[in-house]
């Protein structure tokens, strides 16, 4: 049986973007699970007792068609200056954010610090390995229309008009600046821009 991840931003006893959260949350299990009711994610987690309020914490919610496990750890953003451009596994899909992440895993397992990877499919730009990218061109900011999962912290940006979402091709990764990346534990901007020119291909 498939099992899938949530993972959601809690700082000073806030939990972050907890209406699209919900909504994956249920969405998955709709598809996967149909003859489950939807349920309030946030009902079923406890904060534990004893988290620090000056500590930015990532909450991992495990489930199928009901919740498995809620743990909380603290949670620093790790820099990046080097992309390695790489090709994903032929039929790859990560349209659902499964717990099982043995491909990235391998993959960042291989990776030096201050490395990571931008996963190429059928020719076009998808995700990092744990985040959606943001490409700059100077005047906008873009995330690729072809994600492998389409995040929450992507989908908020995108709803608020920060972010645009354009089709960029392998090719088209140097006719822009800069690359950020953003996921649920990520703001824009919190790892810093690096310059497309630190794009290595693989």
């Amino acid at each position: 049986m498939h099992q899938f991840l949530e993972t959601i931003k809690y700082s000073n006893g806030i939990f972050f973007n907890k209406e699209l959260h919900n909504a994956r949350f249920n969405s998955t299990r709709k598809h996967f699970f149909p003859a489950f009711n939807e349920i309030n994610l946030f009902d079923h987690i406890q904060i534990p007792f004893g988290l620090a309020s000056d500590k930015t914490y990532k909450c991992r919610v495990i489930y199928n068609q009901s919740i498995v496990s809620v743990s909380f750890e603290a949670y620093v953003p790790t820099p990046v200056n080097i992309f390695h451009v790489i090709n994903c596994p032929t039929g790859f899909d990560y349209s659902y954010k499964f717990f099982d992440r043995t491909f990235f895993n391998h993959l960042r397992s291989k990776a030096s610090p201050g490395e990571e990877f931008i996963l190429i499919k059928n020719g076009f730009v998808t995700d990092s390995t744990y985040a959606n990218l943001v490409f700059d061109d100077g005047e906008k900011l873009y995330t690729p229309s072809t994600p492998l999962l389409n995040g929450v912290k992507r989908t908020f940006l995108l709803q608020q008009g920060i972010v645009f979402e354009a089709e960029i091709s392998v090719a088209d990764i140097f006719k822009f600046q800069r690359i950020s990346m953003v996921n649920a534990m990520v703001d824009l901007g919190e790892i810093p821009f690096i310059p497309t020119s630190n794009c290595k291909f693989s």
